[in-house]
This record gives C-alpha cells, sequence and structure tokens, in this order.
C-alpha cells in the first residue's frame, strides 16, 4: 500500500468496475458496499447517464477497476539490476512487448534461485485501451480525482495472500456479474498469468458442469507450459453463491492432480472487513471493496488519468493542515487564557498578603521608640560611619609636606590650598576640596582601574603667587619651578605637577596686549598638585616616618 493511498483508505471513495460492454460504480465507506452498484451500458445514453452521474458527485476520490478479455500477462526474466538502471530496462522492455497500448506495467517478483539469479518480472497490458477511452473521457472532463487504474487478476491477489494451501499452485476461479468467468493462476502467492472467458447463458444445472470444464481447460494449459509438476497438485479456489458452490462440491472430484475449495462470497467479504451481506454468486462487489479498502497504489493508470488526484489530496492536505492548526490555536488561546487568570488571582493574593504585612508593619513602628531618622536612612549612615572609620585620615600630613618645601622660598605665598583623600591617585581635586565624581550616578560610578589595594592618597592643590614682582616673568617662573622640584625632593611625596605658571608661552596660546596696560599692576600666580601616598591599615606612611626623623 502506498502512503498517499493509506491516508485515503479510510474516506469515502467509489470504485468504476468496467467489464465487457457495462461500468458499474460502487460507493463505498469504512467496509460499506452499495448494493447493487449502478450500471452505465457502454453506449450514447449510458454514456449520457454517466457524465450527468459524475457532475452531481465531481471531488469523490474514485478507482477504475477493469475485467476485460483484453489483458494480456507474460512471465519473463531481466539481469539483476537496481536504482535508475532497473527501471529504464523495465521500461524498455515493456515497451516493446506491448507497443500498442499506453496502459502497460511491469512488477519484479523477485528472483531465480539459479544460474546468474536473474529478477523474475510479471509484464501485464490492457491490450484495447479504447474499451475503457469513452469512460475515462468522461471522468476527465469533469476533474473526477481518479487514483488509478487497476485490474482484477491484480486486485484479487489479496485473497491469496490471505489463505493457507499447501499446494504452491493456485487457481482462483470467480464470476463477474457481465457473465464473464476470471480464472488466475498463482505459483508461491504471486501471480503468473489470467484468463477471462465469456461464459453462455446457461441454466442454473448447466452452470456447474460448465466451470468444471473451463477449469480442466486451464490445468491442461498449464500443464503444457510445464508449470506443473507431477508431485504439485493444482489447488482450485472457487469464488461464488452458496448454491453453485453446493452443486461444485457434489461434481467436482478431488485428485492428485487437482483439490477443489469453494468459498462463499459474503464468507470471504467479511474476513476482508467487508460489512455488507453479499448475497451474490458474482464477486463485482467484492473487488471493489477490496480495492477501496487497501488502496494499493496506481497499476496502470498515466500522468494524465490521475493529476486530477494530485490536485485533489493537496486540497485534503491543505484543508487538514488548516483544521491542525485551528485546533493548535484554540488550545494554544485557552492555555493562555487559562495562564492569565492564574497569574490574575495570583497578583491579587500577592497585593492581599502585600497590604496584610505594611499593615502589620506600621502598627510595629508605631510602638517602636521615636528616632531621629528613618531606618533606612540610619542604615546608610552606619555604613557611611565606617566607611569613614576604614579611610579615616586629616591633612595634616600634606601640610606638613607642603611646609617642607617652603622652608627655603620666601617670596612664595600659598592663597589656598585645595584638599582631598581618595583611592585614585588621579582623582580630580574639586574647588574647596574633595573630589569629583567620576560619573554623574554616584551609585553607579565607573570603576577606577588599576588601584593598588592597600592604599589610598592625600591630594593637595596649591594656588599661589610671587611677591614681591616687579614684571619679571622669566624669573618667576624659574622660581615657580624650582619650588616644585623642592617639593618632589621630599621624601614621601609620590608626584608634583606644575598645573599653572605665572606666564604660559606655549604653542597653544595667543600673547596679546597693547602700550596703555603698560606700568599697570602686574602680578605672578601659579598651581601646582602634590601627590602624598597613605597606608590604609594605620602604619605611618614613608612621609610621616621622614618628619620624624627631621629630614626633608
Amino acid at each position: 500500500m502506498s502512503s498517499l493511498g493509506s491516508a485515503f483508505s479510510f474516506a469515502p471513495a467509489r470504485v468504476f468496475v468496467l467489464t465487457g460492454g457495462q461500468l458499474s460504480v460502487y460507493h463505498w465507506r469504512r467496509g460499506v458496499v452499495d448494493m447493487p452498484g449502478t450500471t452505465y451500458v457502454a453506449d450514447e445514453g449510458g454514456l449520457r447517464g454517466f457524465a450527468t452521474y459524475l457532475s452531481d458527485t465531481p471531488d469523490l476520490a474514485s478507482y477504475f477497476l477493469v475485467d476485460l478479455v483484453e489483458e494480456e500477462f507474460r512471465h519473463d526474466t531481466i539481469p539483476h539490476v537496481i536504482g535508475p538502471d532497473r527501471k529504464a530496462l523495465l521500461r524498455t522492455r515493456v515497451n516493446r512487448l506491448f507497443r500498442d497500448t499506453q496502459y502497460r506495467s511491469a512488477i519484479v517478483q523477485g528472483r531465480e534461485s539459479g544460474g546468474r539469479r536473474d529478477d523474475e518480472v510479471l509484464f501485464s497490458a490492457l491490450t484495447r485501451p479504447e474499451l475503457m477511452a469513452p469512460w475515462l473521457a468522461q471522468i476527465e472532463q469533469r476533474k473526477v480525482p481518479l487514483v488509478g487504474i487497476y485490474s482484477v487478476p491484480v486486485v484479487s491477489q489479496e485473497i491469496i495472500s490471505k489463505l493457507t494451501l499447501e499446494s504452491r499452485n493456485v487457481l482462483l476461479v470467480s464470476l463477474q456479474s457481465a457473465g464473464g468467468l476470471r480464472q488466475s493462476y498463482f505459483r508461491d502467492g504471486k501471480l503468473r498469468v489470467s484468463r477471462l472467458s465469456v461464459a453462455p447463458r446457461l441454466e442454473p444445472a448447466q452452470q456447474a458442469p460448465y466451470i468444471l470444464g473451463e477449469v480442466e481447460k486451464v490445468r491442461r494449459y498449464l500443464n503444457s507450459l510445464r508449470m506443473l509438476g507431477p508431485s504439485s497438485p493444482l489447488d482450485v479456489v472457487v469464488l461464488t453463491g452458496r448454491r453453485l458452490l453446493n452443486d461444485l462440491k457434489r461434481q467436482g472430484r478431488d485428485s492428485m492432480a487437482v483439490r477443489f475449495h469453494m468459498l462463499d462470497v459474503k464468507d470471504v467479504a467479511h474476513a476482508h472487513g467487508c460489512k455488507t451481506n453479499l448475497n451474490t454468486p458474482y464477486s463485482d462487489a467484492l473487488f471493489a471493496h477490496l480495492l477501496a479498502r487497501s488502496a494499493p497504489s496506481n497499476y496502470y493508470g498515466t500522468g494524465a488519468d490521475t493529476r486530477h488526484m494530485t490536485h485533489h489530496r493537496a486540497r485534503a492536505g491543505m484543508s487538514a493542515a488548516s483544521v491542525v492548526i485551528l485546533l493548535g490555536s484554540i488550545i494554544y488561546s485557552g492555555v493562555q487564557y487559562l495562564e492569565g487568570i492564574i497569574t490574575q488571582r495570583e497578583t491579587h493574593s500577592l497585593a492581599e498578603h502585600a497590604v496584610f504585612y505594611e499593615e502589620r508593619y506600621r502598627n510595629g513602628k508605631q510602638s517602636l521608640p521615636k528616632v531621629p531618622a528613618e531606618p533606612f536612612a540610619l542604615r546608610q549612615a552606619v555604613e557611611l560611619a565606617a566607611e569613614l572609620a576604614k579611610y579615616k585620615t586629616d591633612p595634616l600630613l600634606a601640610m606638613s609636606m607642603i611646609s617642607a618645601g617652603l622652608a627655603e622660598f620666601g617670596r612664595v605665598r600659598i592663597d589656598s590650598i585645595d584638599w582631598a583623600a581618595s583611592a585614585d591617585p588621579k582623582a580630580v581635586i574639586a574647588p574647596g576640596g574633595g573630589v569629583v565624581p567620576r560619573s554623574n550616578d554616584f551609585r553607579n560610578p565607573r570603576p577606577v582601574q588599576n588601584l593598588e589595594p592597600g592604599k589610598y592618597y592625600q591630594l593637595a592643590r596649591l594656588s599661589g603667587r610671587i611677591e614681591p614682582f616687579a614684571g619679571d616673568y622669566r624669573q618667576a617662573l624659574d622660581l615657580v619651578n624650582r619650588f616644585a622640584r623642592a617639593l618632589d625632593r621630599v621624601e614621601g611625596v609620590e608626584s608634583v605637577r606644575v598645573l599653572r605658571l605665572p606666564f604660559d608661552a606655549s604653542s597653544r596660546n595667543r600673547l596679546t596686549g597693547n602700550a596703555r596696560t603698560v606700568g599697570a599692576k602686574q602680578t605672578a600666580t601659579f598651581e601646582i598638585r602634590v601627590v602624598v601616598p597613605v597606608n590604609i591599615n594605620g602604619a605611618e606612611s614613608v612621609a610621616a616616618e621622614a618628619l620624624a626623623s627631621g629630614t626633608g
């Protein structure tokens, strides 16, 4: 069974059964076959009625089953190849065997047991396609989704597969409603040859002798082809109604060459899942049920015959996908809705808990003694005090260093000293003291890189002037530079940098002035930055030790 066919095996379907000069339609749904099927004769009126019927039900998946005399079977072998080479070889061989029809097939049935172990192939074809052409034209014109074209011998193989017979050779005999007697020969469960003979109109008493005579003809034909050995009897399985079976049982005698197995069509149909009581001697409805139920791969149909079925499957697939997406969306929306309700209830519960604990907090707070600040502010104050205690310092050390440097410079006057303490020796001193923050957000300052652990620094910015000053800027520049070097030589001072000189003669500044400024009062001001390291653990710095020993 094909994967595509299995997807439609439980969907409603219909089977067109072409036997001789008439076509019967059987509707099938979940094992139930409509009985009797509607029959159309192959004339102008019958084709017109068939066209009207198709117009009323154009979109129902359909199978085309033929039971014609004009079906030919040939069993042959080909070299064992696989893949595209096998397909090409089969296509070449079947085209050469059956040139005058497009309805042909090749089925690989296994390999030979000896020699080169070639592939055994059953080639078959419907040799008169014009018998099907009027019916297929009506199907194509109304875009009926046709699954494929099949033959009764191929479908009947499913019956043989479920029989437990000792012999390797089985002949299946069935009667068709159009008066045909179908005999299909199977060897090891595989179809080898099939023959349909048109039975004459006979009285009921004459039917059993006629069938037994036709079976004997086929047995002799198989013997002539050396398909039956002397030690291999032929098991003849007859499918028909109970009355005819009783006549065959009385007249058919088992022998060393032939063994008869009488099967009622109704019993076989029930065994294969048919829910309709087929009280008939004919097997048309049984084969229609087997075809619709198993939904095998297309056998004879061409791409032009089955193209509307491809569209039908695509539409069905998209419809199924739409239903799945819709159901998934509904389920997802329902889950989200339930989660929203649960979240809303949890939020309401948490809000009630928050109100409850806030009320308890306020009541507990009222019973406590009055404090000068809120608990959060007290916590910040305690943390700040601990931090200040860790970094406690005063400007005495830095002032001592500056005093040591001023000892030899009587003309240097200090107007102001901005002092700060910081873990960063490159920190910027704010006007009036303190450190300028590195970020506008004091809660998330930018980290200072490459700080030495266990130390902090005292920073001082000296603002002063040279006095007396008679306008000699060269002398003033020299005095400020010497003062800076003297501070840098004080032991314990880490760095000294001149921030502003009395006169800046660098290339980036512009010299301006006029004659009216001559004789005006002139000043020589400067700024110097001093950095002194301090040990955090409380040990005196090198500078403090130097002061204690009187050096510097």
